[in-house]
């Protein structure tokens, strides 16, 4: 199968049961029951991108559906990341687009099955149509307007059914806009969106409370916040430690045995992990917070994809492993290999770190060299991935670069643009000092 780790897995047969059965479940959920295998409603992942790679696989079957769609994801954030370089922040955006399109991040998650890509792509097209909205309303024909209008409120509830944490930038930039913007008009179409956006939550939180009997929007909180704040933080002293492993499941099977179905089951084990994960965190509020930093660290630091070690194993006929550890390594190959080895690391790593200063930097560049006229729209934006980026660190601690993917794009383009703003800079400077 296309793709790494369980989560990849999950969305194929999640997307093979849409398919087939025309429910959101899945056989067993990795666990067995009697040692019989049944069909259980599922309440995680969030079922928009099993479905969107369900309809995609009506139209190209077998591995070529998750390769169509993460490169039709990949063309649309293309296209959107010119119109918006263009109409928002008026630079030419072909070098943008060859940066967005060539990033190792990028060029790795096209090939796998992710929900990644899908939920940049969403993100990106509720921004664009968010946008549009805000600067033509009052030229478009109604029609138009409607149109553009039902593109934001679909391409919103996708983004939010596709990733718990595009949800803080979906309702951060539109609360930001109207802010911002403070629009007399428009603010009748702006609550209509935060309404339907609450309708598809809350619909979805009603579905789950019928399945599991917990009006929960996802059954993986706990789960995320044990393994953030207290897995890799407790000792074997500790009563929690247990619960990494054995004391879980043995819970889940002592629900079961009670008579619990396999929904209600996840969902009480849910509770009970985010009942402990708030007791250790408030018996150890500094550690706490010395992890809620480190969470932020780790979205520059941690990836997927090591682009160095890759490039110098193929190079140099290695496997990735030879390349890590340097006892493995051929002597004939150690000066030359390690030279382009630790060259190529820090040119990531500046990349990345120049991808991160760069989210909390923007919103105070905005007034220097950013198009007046588009300021209600760029300065929501810019706080707006800054809060995305602060609360995906906090909530996920051991995340990695791939979980801000969805705001990459954006983030790429606010980079690009502040680089051309410093070449222009100093190329006035220099012509100043030559007069």
């Amino acid at each position: 199968m296309v793709g790494w780790g369980s989560d990849s897995d999950r969305y194929w047969n999640l997307a093979t049961n849409l398919l087939t059965y025309g429910h959101y479940a899945e056989f067993g959920w990795q666990r067995h029951i009697n040692e019989v295998k049944t069909l259980i409603p599922c309440t995680y992942p969030l079922p928009g991108y099993p479905l969107a790679l369900a309809v995609t696989r009506t139209i190209a079957p077998g591995p070529t559906a998750v390769y169509l769609l993460n490169v039709l994801c990949v063309v649309i954030n293309a296209l959107i990341l010119c119109r918006l370089a263009i109409q928002l922040l008026e630079f030419s955006p072909l070098g943008l687009v060859l940066l967005y399109c060539f990033t190792p991040l990028v060029l790795f998650f096209t090939q796998g099955i992710n929900c990644d890509l899908f939920a940049s792509c969403l993100l990106l097209l509720f921004t664009y149509f968010l946008f549009q909205l805000f600067v033509s309303e009052e030229k478009w024909p109604a029609k138009g307007f409607i149109i553009c209008l039902l593109a934001v409120i679909l391409a919103g509830a996708l983004s939010i059914l596709t990733r718990t944490n595009n949800i803080f930038f979906i309702f951060g930039l539109l609360f930001l806009s109207l802010i911002f913007k403070k629009p007399r008009k428009s603010l009748k179409w702006i609550i209509l969106i935060f309404f339907i956006l609450g309708l598809v939550i809350s619909g979805w939180c009603a579905r789950n409370y019928v399945v599991c009997k917990k009006p929960a929007f996802s059954t993986i909180t706990g789960t995320n916040m044990f393994l953030c704040f207290v897995y890799y933080h407790c000792s074997p002293q500790d009563e929690y430690w247990g619960w990494r492993d054995q004391k879980r499941e043995e819970y889940y099977h002592q629900l079961i045995n009670e008579g619990d179905s396999a929904a209600q089951a996840d969902a009480l084990l849910d509770q009970k992990l985010i009942e402990l994960s708030t007791q250790f965190i408030k018996s150890h509020p500094l550690q706490a917070c010395y992890t809620a930093v480190g969470g932020i660290y780790h979205l520059v630091t941690w990836s997927y994809f090591d682009l160095a070690n890759v490039l110098t194993a193929k190079i140099f006929h290695l496997t990735k492993e030879d390349v890590a550890h340097s006892e493995f390594r051929p002597p004939a190959h150690h000066w030359i290999m390690d030279t382009f080895y630790w060259t190529l690391e820090g040119a990531e790593k500046l990349f990345k770190w120049l991808l991160f200063l760069n989210i909390f930097l923007t919103p105070f560049l905005v007034f220097y060299g950013y198009p007046r006229e588009t300021h209600f729209f760029t300065l929501p934006l810019c706080v707006t991935i800054v809060l995305f980026i602060l609360t995906t660190g906090i909530y996920g601690t051991q995340v990695c670069d791939r979980c801000y993917l969805p705001a990459h794009a954006i983030n790429l383009m606010f980079l690009y643009k502040n680089i051309l703003l410093v070449i222009e800079k100093c190329v006035l400077y220099k012509k100043s000092c030559f007069k």
